[in-house]
């Protein structure tokens, strides 16, 4: 076992089950509606199936890699262009309870090659988190809506409409999100979201009006054309009968007065050769799942 997988070891022992308590309503915080729009008994097995990966949120390591593009506003061409690999996994602050990325920078073999951890600017929670999107304490931070059964390639889903009731910040809370997320049917586990920050069009259509009315100046307009962000995570790595992140992509865009979009900055995650360290199937998930082979 090397040093990072001590490490991993260690931060297990120290933060298992240290996860973010039920929270009261935040400030900025929308009042929730009693109903949450769902089916009672969906609502009880999309909540048993969080709890059951808020076990499992600290028990593996990823290999991520990042894809960076940044692109020229005026001609939509190619700016800047970074790749990455680390070693990825999640970690507790025993603090305030906060869940963050721990990322170890690797080279493209796989050889890690600097001792401190990287850190990166982030526009998105952990994807993880968005598995337990249905979490007891989730509930009073999130509306939800049951929108209907869905085919997604050979799975039937359900596709689950949310509505984060936190005010947009830096968007590392799912909170502070709204969109679409679609679930497999049978196994309740999540396939495919797509978000955006919650109320962006109604931000942006006050944002592009006063961007229409701004003052010309030489030809140029005095305001900054507004910006939209756009976030997709895919969930195709299965173990244990759960999904885990297997690729996110955040787009920020700006837009024209004609309402077209144009892509400035496109950053990629995928998340490959899951490592589960010091897992036992019946632990995390008791006598709800039956162990893969080999896991």
């Amino acid at each position: 076992m090397n040093h990072f997988l001590l490490a991993i070891a260690s931060l297990l022992l120290a933060a298992l089950m240290a996860m973010p308590a039920a929270a009261g309503p935040a400030q900025g915080q929308i009042p929730a509606e009693d109903d949450s729009g769902l089916p009672d008994d969906l609502m009880a097995g999309l909540r048993q199936r969080s709890q059951i990966y808020r076990r499992a949120i600290l028990r593996f390591s990823a290999r991520e890699e990042l894809l960076e593009e940044n692109l020229k506003p005026e001609t939509g061409q190619l700016n800047s262009r970074h790749e990455a690999v680390y070693r990825y996994l999640l970690q507790v602050d025993t603090k305030d309870l906060k869940v963050s990325e721990y990322r170890e920078i690797l080279s493209r073999a796989g050889v890690p090659v600097r001792s401190s951890p990287a850190v990166l600017q982030s526009f998105m929670p952990p994807p993880y988190l968005w598995a337990t999107l249905f979490a007891a304490e989730n509930e009073s931070l999130f509306r939800y809506q049951l929108l209907g059964p869905e085919r997604r390639g050979v799975t039937d889903t359900l596709v689950i409409a949310f509505d984060g009731l936190l005010a947009f910040d830096q968007g590392h809370r799912p909170a502070e999100w709204s969109g679409r997320i679609w679930i497999d049917r049978d196994r309740l586990v999540p396939l495919h979201l797509e978000a955006a920050p919650a109320r962006q069009d109604v931000t942006l259509e006050a944002e592009m009006d006063r961007y229409r009315k701004a003052f010309r100046l030489g030809g140029l307009r005095l305001r900054s054309r507004p910006t939209a962000n756009e976030l997709s995570v895919e969930f195709l790595v299965s173990r244990f009968g759960l999904s885990f992140p297997s690729q996110t992509i955040w787009k920020r865009q700006v837009l024209d007065p004609d309402g077209s979009r144009l892509t400035t900055r496109y950053i990629r995650h995928s998340f490959l050769d899951y490592r589960f360290i010091n897992v036992r199937t019946d632990e995390i998930i008791g006598d709800v799942i039956e162990a893969e082979p080999g896991s």
